[in-house]
């Protein structure tokens, strides 16, 4: 084996061992040895040479060297030189030595370095024998598999594979460019096997759902074009030094499964239950006809009534009997209208024209009685019992009218005093007047818009600009903060437009204005401002009112207790009171109901000597006045059957009070033996012996002079000795406690009369005073028996605090509530600012706690907080406050110089006293303790600091709780400091930037509308267009409305925006018409922001005016969102906005909440069914799609579908009897030209999908 390394390889290879050698010259171990060797060998060579001539001496003749004699001995020289000969060659030897070593060295390297060479070959093979054996495992595995490396190259496909794609592996091992998946879906895309190498790659939008285990496999279900269903598992693989070396996948063909679910689910389930559903809508919609608001009919091709609901029957003076079996004839008046009415109806008959449903007539009707009224009506197609009817919804116009009348009345009365008194005239007005004429100018502002608003006598001149007044406002903060700039734009155009309003407005000096503002018919806006704060006033009041009533009523279920109850309303009359009350006091049933005056309740308390002798009026009114006044009290009632009520009175908001009635019997018989032991006392030992108890000690003597006042009583109100003298007037004592604040802010001399009164009568009651210095002192007065009057005074201030102490605690985790948190709170922060230390608020919210509550109950929630609360108090400081926020919410105060390196301290000690499981032992009950046992948790924190982000608490609770928000919206388990990036969660600078360019291009006119054409599926006519908005941004091109849309709503912009789309969009109908082309319906879609406007109607119908259109040539849709928020509301405007004879259509039903209650609510005539719905490639929801159109046909609706693609769709929509279809088989969306090209081309023949149309025009 040596000989082996020193043999020569080749001629071009140097040997090993001189490799080896080079490497050790290249490192610098051999070098120096040879150099050295070179080195003393010269030095040597030098010596013996100097020497020599040093010891011989030569002799020179002419210049030449003669003769060399001996300066010494000879033999000295030649031992000399050959010692030094010695020398070198010793060294010599040593150097020679030194280099044989390193060969052998350099030897030794050589052959480790050929053993780790062979090693490694026989790791490689190895590996390769390993992956062979991989390959033929996976070449038997039963499941399609396949291996593909880092390059997307194929590197295993085994049989399985072959059988299930048909391709051989030979032709597909080392492909890429994703051609694996050409045998399974027909086109080069990533798959799952390429998204468990690259997580972030496009493959996920070909799969509705992909699941991740915590292994790292990835698994998806997908469909090929051919209708195929394949379940996947892929993951990454790894070498042993973790680098990715590529990943595996296997897939199975489920299709044979998902048929048979489909089939067992959607063919079964889904429409047996759907046909339930309808019998119930069925049930509900004749319910909702038999109690609608608007008249209802139907009629049968005779034009013959076969059903009406009560309204009808009412609206023309007929019992609902009576009216059926009538023809329409009878109940229409001599009127052009409603005979155009009844020809369109015959002619629907006779011809089946369905353009009567998509109109609204108004026409005069006749009652029984002759009388005629106007009547709107519209009409639609039902089906009842196999046989076609017409259903007719009637609303009764008279009160429409009369209000249309009195407005133009106003209106005339007010040109009328324009023209003839002059706008002089409203200079002195009550009102505030503001008036501009058509250039936008001051023509009038009068004194009390001046007063109300602050505005100077510079800005009141004539000719003033209305931009200028506006901005003048704005900067004086009247609006509030707002962008100046803006709002003088918003206003302006607001004004231009001609738009009216009607809203409140509050000003600096607190009034609360009603503004209303419109345009003049001779051009000019008038501004018409009214102080209705004093009516503001009393609505808010009757609203508390009400909500007091509401919280009255409640009380109902506590009618079973055994305490009396009773309420007093501010009118002294009975609200509310339970059965304990009326059976303490024997009341009969009269007196007990709501509204009886508490004076009859009084007197008959009275005659039943209740309070005692005397005059039974004066009784009575001075029991009624004690009741208005003192609103909180208490007092006993001793009844004739010698029963001792306790009676006392708690004021509510709104100045009602509440009234507890408790029989005390009991107790206050105990209370008296012990009086009557003090009084045996007071005989036996004489009064000084009460001088020491603890118990305040007040006798008064029939006389009403002071008999007995203890140190006690004394001490309690620093009474001077003079007043607590035996015959002291009790009035001076009275009214120098009064005087002192004790009975709070009465009047003294009032105060003192009544308690004087009470001394006399001999009343006994139990009251509490709050003094000064913070003690509360309970007080119990009664007469003795032997005459005169005693107080018994007792300091129950401990007990109080005690009583507050579990008023400001969470129950739950014993740590104070978030009303005393806010409190203490603020004092600690604010003490912290007096020593000038900083502060930290933290909010900490546990992750996902309310899955505890729903799976295990809110008992054991409730225990698992209170262990929670312990952890978070163990993990703080002892002078950190820690509360309750609320729910699964804590918040804690840290007070500190360092206050961010405390706050990251403590969220880190309460994130690891997390760790440690909860155990609840058997809370939840064993079936569950062993797995609530095993509990742990984690939990979210957010904190701010002060001053760095504010001094008030509020500030900080406010911030810390958007450092909480942004923890908990990335997914939790963190604590986060209160910073400008926190504020960015939802602000980031794309979208403040987003906003600005919005707002700029609504300004500049960016925004354009596309229109997308809707047709009839009974004859492929265009009837209608979608009017869509796009937004053509001068740098990024077209913007999806997904982006913008959501912007627009969440900064009102969606306001002014859509007003532009009402505008435009009814600018380009009239244009259409008025170039010849086909009548459509306009549709525009209503965001839920614009459907709250309050002057939404207005804006509509000044829309339709200004572009001469009628009601009928447009359509509001809106969404399912806009009605849950309040169906009221929503009714009220939707009803408003039919009466301008625009239809309403119910956008992406099916999406949202679909309550079918809504539907028989609201005017809808159209409901539009989601393309989702449409596009399902599996056609597993065609059944719902048929459902939603039988319920739209029975409830007299059209429907729409959306998303309509192929002429499969066509088929089966109108299969199913849908009205109109919508999608991209007709045409994508198109600009307005396009649109006007592609109608024209349409309109020469029958609607069908022309792809080259759509391509020219894409």
């Amino acid at each position: 084996m040596p000989e082996r390394l020193v043999t020569r390889q080749s001629d071009e290879a140097p040997l090993p061992i001189f490799r080896a050698l080079g490497r050790r010259w290249r490192d610098r171990s051999l070098a120096p040895m040879i150099a050295s060797t070179i080195a003393v060998s010269g030095i040597g060579s030098a010596l013996v040479m100097l020497l020599t001539v040093r010891l011989t001496r030569p002799t020179f003749v002419e210049g030449q060297v003669v003769v060399w004699s001996n300066a010494i001995d000879s033999t000295l020289a030649v031992t000399v030189a050959l010692t030094l000969t010695t020398l070198l060659t010793l060294v010599a030897a040593w150097f020679v030595l030194r280099l044989m070593g390193a060969k052998q060295v350099a030897i030794h390297e050589l052959r480790q370095e050929q053993q780790e060479a062979a090693a490694q070959r026989r790791d490689l093979d190895s590996r390769r024998e390993e992956d062979a054996a991989l390959a033929r495992s996976l070449q038997a595995l039963p499941d399609a598999t396949w291996i593909i490396n880092t390059k997307g190259e194929v590197t295993v496909w085994n049989a399985a594979m072959e059988r299930l794609s048909g391709v051989l592996a030979s032709d597909m091992l080392g492909k890429g460019n994703y051609e694996h998946a050409l045998p399974f879906y027909g086109e080069r895309r990533p798959v799952l096997i390429d998204l468990a190498l690259d997580w972030d790659a496009r493959s996920r939008d070909h799969y509705v759902s992909v699941q991740r285990d915590e292994e790292g496999y990835l698994s998806a279900e997908s469909q090929n074009p051919r209708g195929r269903w394949f379940a996947g598992s892929a993951r990454s693989l790894y070498d042993d030094e973790g680098r990715l070396v590529g990943a595996i996948e296997t897939v199975r063909d489920i299709t044979d499964q998902k048929e048979q679910d489909l089939e067992r689910i959607e063919v079964l389930k889904v429409a047996e239950a759907n046909l339930a559903e309808l019998e119930e809508y069925r049930l509900e919609l004749e319910a909702v006809q038999r109690t609608a608001l608007f008249g209802t009919i139907t009629v049968d091709s005779n034009l013959v009534i076969r059903s009406a609901n009560p309204a009808a029957g009412e609206m023309f003076g007929y019992e609902v009997t009576d009216l059926v079996g009538r023809r329409v004839t009878e109940i229409g008046a001599d009127d052009e209208n409603w005979f155009r009415h009844e020809a369109a109806v015959r002619h629907y008959w006779q011809a089946g024209n369905r353009a009567l449903f998509d109109r609204v007539f108004e026409g005069t009707a006749r009652r029984r009685d002759q009388r005629a009224f106007p009547i709107a009506l519209r009409l639609s197609e039902i089906t009842r019992s196999g046989e076609p009817l017409l259903a007719y919804s009637l609303q009764n116009l008279s009160e429409r009218n009369i209000q249309r009348e009195e407005l133009d009345e106003k209106e005339s009365r007010i040109q009328q005093l324009e023209t003839t008194m002059g706008i002089d005239a409203l200079s002195g007005v009550d009102q505030g007047v503001l008036l501009l004429d058509d250039e936008l100018n001051v023509v009038l502002l009068n004194e009390a818009f001046s007063v109300f608003h602050g505005i100077p006598e510079r800005m009141r001149q004539v000719g003033t600009a209305y931009e200028t007044l506006l901005r003048y406002a704005a900067e004086e903060n009247l609006f509030g903060d707002v962008d100046v700039d803006e709002l003088v734009r918003e206003r302006s155009a607001l004004v231009r437009r001609g738009e009216g309003y009607t809203t409140d407005f509050v000003t600096r000096q607190g009034k609360t204005l009603l503004a209303t503002g419109r345009s003049l018919r001779s051009g000019g806006y008038l501004f018409l401002h009214s102080d209705v704060t004093e009516q503001r006033f009393k609505e808010r009041e009757a609203e508390k009112k009400l909500g007091q009533l509401e919280h009255v009523l409640s009380l109902q279920a506590i009618d079973h207790l055994a305490v009396g109850m009773s309420v007093i309303d501010e009118t002294m009359n009975l609200s509310f009171c339970n059965r304990a009350y009326k059976d303490i006091y024997g009341f009969p049933a009269d007196l007990c109901e709501p509204g009886v005056s508490l004076t009859s309740i009084v007197r008959y308390l009275a005659e039943q000597r209740v309070y005692g002798d005397g005059n039974i009026e004066t009784l009575v009114t001075e029991r009624v006045e004690t009741t208005r006044h003192a609103r909180e009290y208490q007092r006993d009632l001793t009844l004739p059957n010698g029963r001792i009520i306790e009676v006392i009175a708690r004021y509510l908001a709104g100045g009602a009070s509440v009234l507890v009635h408790t029989d005390v019997t009991l107790e206050r018989r105990r209370a008296q033996e012990k009086e009557q032991r003090i009084e045996e006392l007071e005989h036996s030992m004489g009064l000084d012996a009460l001088s020491d108890i603890d118990q305040g000690v007040q006798i008064i003597g029939p006389d009403l002079e002071v008999v007995f006042v203890n140190t006690t009583f004394a001490s309690f109100y620093g009474l001077p000795r003079e007043l607590c003298q035996p015959g002291t007037p009790y009035t001076k004592l009275v009214r120098y406690v009064a005087e002192m604040g004790v009975f709070g802010e009465v009047d003294v001399e009032q105060e003192v009369a009544n308690r004087t009164a009470m001394v006399r009568r001999g009343d006994s009651y139990t009251t509490e005073f709050s003094l000064p210095d913070g003690r509360v002192i309970l007080s119990r007065e009664r007469a003795l028996r032997g005459g005169g009057y005693l107080s018994l005074h007792t300091d129950v201030t401990e007990e109080r605090q005690e009583s507050d102490r579990l008023r400001w605690t969470d129950r739950v985790t014993g740590l104070p509530n978030a009303d005393e948190m806010r409190a203490r709170g603020k004092e600690r922060l604010l003490k912290a600012q007096e020593g000038g230390a900083g502060a930290a608020v933290l909010q900490v919210q546990i992750d996902r706690f309310s899955r505890i509550n729903e799976a295990y109950t809110a008992a054991v929630g409730d225990q698992l907080l209170g262990q929670v609360a312990a952890r978070i108090q163990g993990a703080v400081r002892g002078v950190d406050y820690v509360a309750r926020g609320g729910s699964y919410h804590f918040v804690v105060v840290a007070a500190a110089p360092n206050a961010k390196v405390i706050a990251a301290q403590i969220a880190s000690a309460i994130r690891m006293v997390m760790v440690e499981p909860f155990n609840l032992g058997n809370a939840s009950g064993a079936d569950t303790a062993s797995v609530i046992d095993k509990l742990r948790l984690t939990c979210s924190l957010g904190f701010a600091l002060c001053p760095k982000d504010g001094d008030d608490f509020d500030q900080l609770i406010h911030k810390s709780g958007l450092a909480l928000q942004a923890v908990i919206d990335k997914g939790g388990d963190a604590c986060l400091d209160f910073g400008w990036e926190v504020t960015r969660r939802r602000h980031r600078s794309r979208d403040l930037l987003l906003e600005a360019q919005l707002r700029e291009a609504i300004e500049t006119q960016q925004l354009t509308l596309y229109y997308q054409p809707q047709v009839s599926l009974v004859d492929e006519t265009v009837v209608g267009a979608e009017a869509l908005v796009r937004w053509k941004h001068p740098e990024r091109g077209l913007i999806s409305p997904e982006e913008f849309i959501p912007m627009a709503e969440e900064t009102q912009l969606i306001i002014p925006m859509g007003d532009w789309i009402l505008d435009e969009a009814c600018r380009q109908a009239s244009e259409w018409r008025a170039s010849g082309l086909p009548d459509l319906t306009m549709s525009v879609n209503l965001s839920p922001v614009q459907f709250r406007q309050p002057d939404l109607v207005a804006r509509v119908r000044q829309a339709l005016e200004r572009h001469g259109l009628q009601g009928i040539d447009l359509e509001l849709e809106i969404t399912e969102s806009v009605v849950i928020d309040d169906v009221d509301s929503v009714t009220d405007t939707a009803n408003a906005i039919r009466f301008l004879g625009v239809s309403l259509a119910m956008d992406d039903f099916g999406t949202g909440y679909s309550a079918l209650s809504y539907l028989t609510r609201l005017p809808f005539q159209k409901l539009k069914i989601d393309q989702s719905f449409i596009r399902d490639p599996n056609g597993n929801n065609w059944p719902i799609v048929g459902v939603v159109i039988q319920l739209a046909r029975e409830l007299g609706m059209q429907t729409i579908a959306e998303g309509v693609e192929s002429r499969e769709h066509v088929t089966q929509l109108a299969e199913l009897g849908c009205d109109i279809a919508q999608g991209y088989l007709y045409s994508k969306p198109l600009t307005a030209a396009d649109f006007s090209e592609w109608l024209v081309e349409q309109s020469r023949s029958s609607v069908q999908p022309q792809r080259l149309l759509r391509n020219k025009v894409s």
